[in-house]
């Protein structure tokens, strides 16, 4: 499984704001249409999707489990001689708002705005996995301060960046 940040476009749009968190999380992150208009409207921000790559036995394992994946597969690879045909799934599973920000003389660096997981997908390694993808795509542009914001009572979301070493400022 691979996963990547895409920009958001006119082609993804419409599937990164059907993304919802978990109802108790609503008041944690603001939805992802308002983080597009923000970023219309703001343009120094970037909107990114996350998004998932599986392939087909990757797709099989998730939806059958482990003991129908194994039987269906190796009956399939004793039996058939034909050429295989490759599949892969992309899926979005959640959202980023990120940029360069200039916010007087104690602020100047590169801001996650907006991080967040589709409740499909949280507690599966997604989070963790995107983070760790976006703050290598932060450093390999050069910055070395990076600053996140989400609301405090967000206890999975401060877990998370502490364990990056983000710390409270």
């Amino acid at each position: 499984m691979e996963l990547y940040l895409v920009p958001i476009t006119r082609h993804n749009w419409e599937e990164a704001i059907a993304l919802k968190v978990l109802p108790a999380q609503d008041q944690f992150v603001a939805s992802n249409l308002y983080s597009l208009a923000q970023a219309k409207a703001e343009p120094e921000w970037n909107c990114r999707g996350i998004v998932v790559e599986e392939s087909f036995r990757q797709f099989v394992k998730a939806v059958c489990g482990r003991r129908s994946y194994d039987y269906k597969i190796r009956k399939r690879e004793s039996t058939d001689t034909r050429k295989r045909v490759s599949w892969r799934r992309r899926r979005m599973v959640g959202f980023i708002m990120d940029g360069h920000q200039v916010l007087g003389e104690k602020f100047d660096g590169y801001w996650i705005c907006r991080f967040m997981l589709a409740a499909d997908y949280q507690g599966k390694g997604f989070g963790r996995m995107a983070m760790k993808a976006l703050l290598e795509d932060v450093r390999r542009c050069g910055y070395h301060q990076v600053y996140i914001s989400f609301v405090p009572e967000n206890a999975a979301a401060k877990g998370l960046y502490t364990s990056f070493g983000f710390a409270d400022t």
